[in-house]
């Protein structure tokens, strides 16, 4: 897809029934490209178990994605918004043996993508994990250390190639991101992000995706795993 300009919209605040997940929706477009917002957010005071208070708000965007899409597969991106120092190669080439990178591998069949890039400005990573709902765990723990991490939801292959090639952006402007959310979004997919910091009240996630998925999703919005 080829289209200009970028993504903006405003929240609208609608009340989950049980009084502790919210959901922001509104509508945008980029291009031709219809695309519609979605958020879950948690209220850290009424969260009494011991699971992190971001842990809890994705397992509940993921398994209402999933609900409404079951063939979905879901993977972790995450990289670099900037350019660094090409002394830094070293450490970006041993970053598959990470431990926490293995350990979201360890379940799956399909193999991580990996773009290194390379120019006279400096060097940029960025990679592409397929996770699934298990991981979850581990799968936050990149969202605490990473500027740069997002989750995207597809039933669709996509080419992670060419998406990573256009490098990862920061998660925190949305209308900087239209690069890697156009694609996903004009494929059928959804892309979240976190949003909220360690001491904020709330932390939560955001998703994108095409208004009519939004639709369905809404429709499909109650927690399958929920009483």
């Amino acid at each position: 897809m080829t289209a200009e300009g970028s993504i903006a919209f405003s929240l609208v605040e609608d009340t989950f029934l049980d009084g502790r997940l919210y959901r922001f929706d509104s509508q945008s477009s980029y291009g031709n490209l219809k695309i519609g917002i979605m958020e879950w957010l948690v209220t850290v005071f009424y969260i009494e178990d011991k699971t992190p208070h971001f842990t809890h708000c994705l397992a509940k965007a993921w398994r209402v994605v999933t609900h409404a899409v079951p063939s979905a597969k879901f993977w972790l991106v995450y990289g670099d918004p900037g350019w660094r120092p090409n002394n830094r190669i070293a450490r970006y080439k041993r970053l598959l043996k990470n431990p926490q990178v293995k350990a979201l591998c360890a379940s799956n069949t399909e193999e991580p993508f990996e773009i290194l890039l390379e120019t006279q400005d400096g060097i940029k990573y960025s990679i592409a994990v397929p996770v699934t709902f298990d991981k979850l765990g581990e799968l936050t723990w990149f969202f605490d250390i990473s500027k740069s991490s997002f989750l995207v939801a597809s039933a669709s292959q996509l080419d992670w190639t060419e998406l990573l090639n256009r490098g990862v952006p920061s998660p925190r402007d949305w209308d900087n991101c239209h690069e890697l959310v156009a694609p996903i979004v004009d494929s059928g997919g959804v892309i979240f992000r976190r949003f909220g910091f360690f001491d904020d009240t709330n932390v939560g996630v955001q998703a994108l995706a095409s208004s009519a998925l939004v639709r369905l999703i809404r429709g499909n919005e109650r927690d399958p795993y929920e009483s």
